[in-house]
């Protein structure tokens, strides 16, 4: 049995909450009980939004009580050995134009060429942590980066953005404080699709650099998936 805290927030939310640091161990946790919820199929349940290390839980209490949802959910909880907790992993392609405004800078930030920056970001696989306007990674840039000191009104979907100690690459227009590694023609998330993406928490995506000239290309591809998985 895993033990999160378990906080009632207003009338229909419900957080879950392994804890207030980030760690593997409770990331994991966080995304293996969303999928075992998800599975259980509880009718009331409005949506799951997993984060890092918590997950908020909106429901409809017309249709399900609180009482009765926390009772689901200890059920869940009661049922998972830490043993068991393991995530399987696809493994995508994303094609990627280094460049922009801040590539230099960055460079610069971490002590590196540009062809090592570009390297570094190439050079393995990056594990999805959650989404928030797209995937988020754990940055395989060792050295922190700053964030803007003033944000973008908006950056392109598409673009990948480090901060701090992560990268995530957007999957719509949107403002944005990261400063811009370069941009990718994969469409990440199209609304009018069922499901509307096909990336999720654990997958892992690989990066490779493409020229400009090649970007209407890879524009019309779609994800390439590798055959190659992991847990």
């Amino acid at each position: 049995m895993i033990k999160p805290d378990l906080i009632n927030y207003g009338d229909s939310g419900l957080l879950i909450k392994f804890s207030e640091q980030f760690s593997i161990d409770d990331w994991k946790k966080t995304h293996f009980l969303t999928n075992e919820i998800r599975k259980d199929n509880i009718q009331g349940i409005l949506s799951i939004i997993p984060t890092l290390t918590s997950l908020f839980i909106h429901f409809d209490l017309l249709l399900i009580d609180r009482v009765d949802l926390l009772k689901r959910i200890n059920r869940i909880l009661e049922e998972i050995n830490d043993k068991d907790i393991v995530l399987k992993s696809r493994h995508y392609k994303i094609p990627l134009v280094f460049g922009g405004p801040d590539l230099d800078l960055i460079a610069e930030e971490v002590s590196k060429s540009k062809v090592e920056l570009i390297q570094a970001i190439t050079s393995k696989p990056s594990r999805i942590l959650c989404f928030s306007r797209g995937p988020m990674m754990e940055s395989p840039i060792k050295e922190s980066v700053k964030r803007l000191s003033s944000p973008r009104p908006s950056v392109p979907a598409g673009t990948l953005g480090i901060a701090f100690g992560q990268i995530s690459i957007s999957s719509m227009d949107a403002p944005s404080g990261w400063k811009m590694l370069g941009q990718s023609p994969t469409t990440l998330f199209n609304h009018k699709a069922d499901p509307p993406g096909i990336l999720n928490p654990g997958d892992y995506l690989q990066f490779f650099a493409i020229e400009e000239d090649e970007f209407d290309f890879y524009k019309s591809k779609q994800i390439e998936r590798m055959d190659v998985d992991y847990e």
